[in-house]
């Protein structure tokens, strides 16, 4: 497993890249209300509908009945039941739990690309770079278009050291979204670690033109705006 290898604008443990932006934290779950006819159990389809639903612990309930039932269901909605309670654990702060769920999610549906993504940004945020890295790459194989797999992997690469292909991967993550703050921020980033102030700082505000709270060009601006003529 590798540690983080980040120097000057970059941080030097996943909990700190995490709480300072370098790596995104995903929000805890929120509360959700489902509504089911009163007077009668819940169908199949209700309990599908929560297990997809914004995730929350009636989320995680109802995947967690899905799987329970396990001889009813034909392989693909097997790999998305625990798809869907993994991705509700890991935005609950699981992210043991999320990896052995999306473990699951990917034996029975080995091509699903968002069952990589989400398990790489577990991986990413506990620190183990080498398994972010190779789901992310595996992600990529299968959506080869989606800019978030780009700027994510380039997270990983950035978090690594490896400023050239975090460069190469987040330029393909701008080119795919331009509107990608995160993306526009995380350049900044890289070109400021490259000795490139002035580029750095016109990425940093061009995120912050989207996204005014965005803190990886909050910090960035901050720092670059007294000394950059």
């Amino acid at each position: 497993m590798r540690t983080l290898m980040l120097a000057s604008v970059l941080l030097l443990s996943p909990a700190v890249a995490v709480a300072d932006g370098v790596w995104p934290m995903p929000a805890a779950p929120g509360a959700v209300t489902v509504s089911y006819s009163t007077g009668r159990e819940p169908t199949t389809n209700d309990i599908w509908a929560t297990c997809r639903g914004m995730p929350s612990a009636e989320s995680i309930a109802s995947c967690t009945d899905i799987i329970q039932r396990r001889g009813l269901l034909r392989t693909r909605s097997m790999g998305r039941a625990y798809y869907y309670r993994g991705r509700a654990l890991f935005l609950a702060g699981d992210n043991h739990a999320a990896i052995s769920d999306l473990n699951q999610a990917l034996r029975f549906t080995p091509t699903f690309g968002d069952a990589y993504m989400i398990r790489g940004s577990a991986f990413a945020i506990d620190g183990d770079l080498d398994a972010a890295l190779a789901d992310f790459t595996s992600a990529m194989s299968i959506i080869p278009d989606d800019p978030q797999v780009h700027l994510d992997r380039g997270r990983v690469y950035l978090a690594m050291g490896n400023l050239e292909r975090a460069s190469a991967d987040i330029e393909r993550a701008i080119e795919l979204d331009p509107t990608s703050a995160a993306a526009l921020a995380m350049r900044g980033a890289i070109r400021e670690h490259q000795g490139r102030p002035r580029a750095a700082l016109a990425d940093f505000d061009a995120a912050l033109a989207i996204d005014p709270n965005q803190p990886i060009a909050v910090l960035g601006h901050a720092r670059l705006a007294p000394i950059v003529q």
